[in-house]
């Protein structure tokens, strides 16, 4: 497939990502582009680019470390449920072998 040119705060590079397409890719960059944009409206005493990349991975880092969070969350309730429910089968077999 290739690596994708993509442009983010007036700097070009050349990207290709295993797993992720093209398109994929560009609108990765483009959610970058979206985040650096609102973050530079938020700190307008941060004129340095570099230092924006630096605060948009910090942002981004943050999200995900609270989606991992939650997807643990979310494992733990799902596990909860499959043994309650187990639970409840076993004794509703066991009524029902009486």
């Amino acid at each position: 497939m290739g690596p994708v040119d993509i442009e983010i705060f007036k700097s070009r590079v050349a990207v290709e990502i295993e797993g992720l397409t093209q398109i994929e890719i560009a609108s990765l960059a483009k959610d970058v582009q979206d985040r650096m944009e609102d973050l530079a409206r938020q700190n307008r005493n941060i004129a340095d680019s570099a230092k924006l990349a630096i605060l948009t991975a910090i942002y981004y880092a943050a999200d995900n470390y609270k989606l991992k969070g939650a997807s643990s969350d979310n494992e733990r309730f799902v596990e909860t449920k499959m043994e309650a429910m187990a639970l409840r089968l076993r004794k509703a077999l066991s009524g029902a072998r009486k």
